[in-house]
């Protein structure tokens, strides 16, 4: 009996210990579910913020997508605008085409009359070296006569003027000349061969000062 009782007190404490068990457990629960439902809570917070974020956001979208649709809309007349403008353009390059057709016409015979009017150039410019060559010789005849002219221009100012010292000896033929001295035809034939000579050499320029004329012979400078 006795041995029964104490089996039956060993039962009822087991019991009581797993009922005791059993109560952590259901406690160890219970601070899981509220674990839980606090990680719940906050993930829908969090969903809550992410939606009116997303809410923000669509609207911003839906504000650039209507400020899109409105430049699309001013863009379309853009384009329609410019395609007038390119109507109106292809019809002036045509119009510009016909010019240029009937100018292309006008060059050719503008070109056409170019070509009598070098022919005639040409037969002009044969004339011309005719010309040439007859104004050459009388050029040449001309210089013949100038050369002649400053030779007697240079004996006529050489007897009438006033010559530097470095032509005394000239001057000494001139006055042998002008003298009536009694010498033969062969030695004035000299005298004259000699004076020649010498006027060949002498070449005449003016003194700007007091525009008197002087004698230089070549290598030596004007009087002083």
């Amino acid at each position: 009996m006795e041995q029964a009782i104490n089996k039956l007190q060993d039962s009822v404490a087991l019991l009581a210990l797993n009922m005791a068990l059993s109560s952590d457990k259901m406690a160890l629960s219970s601070d899981k579910m509220a674990l839980l439902a606090e990680t719940m809570a906050i993930g829908f917070r969090k969903s809550d913020e992410n939606f009116l974020l997303l809410n923000r956001e669509m609207g911003v979208l839906t504000g650039k997508v209507e400020g899109l649709e409105e430049k699309v809309v001013v863009l379309s007349g853009a384009v329609d605008q410019l395609d007038e403008k390119v109507g109106l353009l292809s019809g002036a390059v045509d119009q510009l085409d016909e010019k240029v057709g009937m100018l292309s016409g006008a060059v050719d015979q503008l070109d056409e009359k170019v070509g009598l009017l070098s022919g005639a150039v040409d037969q002009l410019d044969e004339k011309f070296g005719v010309l040439s060559v007859t104004v050459d010789q009388l050029d040449e005849k001309v210089g013949v006569l100038s050369v002649t002219v400053d030779q007697l221009s240079g004996t006529v100012q050489l007897l009438g003027e006033k010559v530097d010292d470095n032509f005394e000896s000239l001057n000494k033929r001139i006055d042998l000349l002008q003298g009536k001295s009694t010498c033969t035809m062969e030695s004035l034939e000299k005298a004259i061969s000699e004076l020649k000579s010498e006027l060949q050499k002498v070449s005449v320029v003016t003194r700007y000062e007091n525009d008197y004329f002087y004698l230089v012979s070549p290598g030596k400078g004007l009087p002083n």
